[in-house]
């Protein structure tokens, strides 16, 4: 009896075991692994693109050819002592504008010499001053080459400037035809005087030959006194750091 219970048990043993290996395993998605390894490796959210470094750098601005700058000379120029090669220095005095940014502040520095100067003979011609603006350099220090032109001065001086930027004193005016017709005058007077109408047609002509001699003696000079306005003009462009404009 015992063994035969045994044997039950044993049987339901064995029957269990091969019910057990034929159970299926259960299924496990294969997209699961796939899908929490992408989800491991994916990478972070994209950072924003470092601005190229060329977009930081303070691109340089440009003053055109044809700009107008105003300034005021700091001292005497006169052809009577200065000479080719003197400096010269003025101020300017009225901010250069482009596009609603001002490039050139009142007060920037412009340095230059003397080129070219004459003082002709009154008779011979106008005299003759040549100025060659040659930098100019802002408050804060920075400096900058210029190639540009008078292009106008003020009226007081009683110059004019040429197309190629020379300024011209006057030639003979109104004063100078005076002080001819007096010296002729006063020879009439004298002759007259002196031998009744002949004497005065003799006084009248040595009045006029001793003005002449007066004026083939003496120049005329031109000169631009400390103050005076000056307007040049650019050649070509200049171009200026942004950081020496200003809004």
């Amino acid at each position: 009896m015992k063994k035969t219970a045994v044997l039950v048990c044993m049987a339901a043993l064995l029957a269990s075991a091969q019910a057990w290996e034929q159970k299926p395993s259960p299924t496990i998605p294969k997209t699961a692994p796939e899908t929490a390894k992408v989800a491991e490796t994916a990478a972070p959210p994209a950072a924003a693109a470092p601005a190229p470094k060329f977009a930081s750098m303070e691109r340089p601005l440009a003053l055109p050819a044809g700009t107008t700058v105003w300034m005021k000379l700091e001292s005497t120029i006169t052809t009577a002592f200065n000479k080719a090669g003197d400096p010269f220095a003025g101020r300017v005095i009225a901010p250069v504008v482009v596009a609603g940014k001002t490039m050139i502040p009142v007060g920037a520095s412009i340095t230059g010499h003397v080129i070219k100067i004459s003082e002709k003979r009154r008779f011979r011609g106008r005299p003759l001053i040549d100025l060659h603006p040659e930098s100019i350099t802002m408050p804060n220090g920075e400096r900058y080459d210029l190639s540009a032109v008078v292009a106008a001065t003020n009226s007081t001086t009683n110059t004019s400037v040429n197309d190629e930027g020379e300024i011209h004193g006057s030639g003979i005016d109104r004063r100078d035809k005076l002080e001819m017709a007096a010296g002729t005058g006063a020879g009439l007077t004298v002759g007259a005087v002196a031998g009744g109408g002949k004497g005065a047609f003799i006084g009248a002509a040595v009045g006029a030959t001793a003005t002449a001699v007066h004026w083939l003696s003496k120049t005329k000079s031109a000169e631009l006194p400390a103050g005076t306005e000056i307007m040049i003009e650019l050649g070509r462009p200049v171009m200026l750091s942004a950081s020496g404009a200003s809004r």
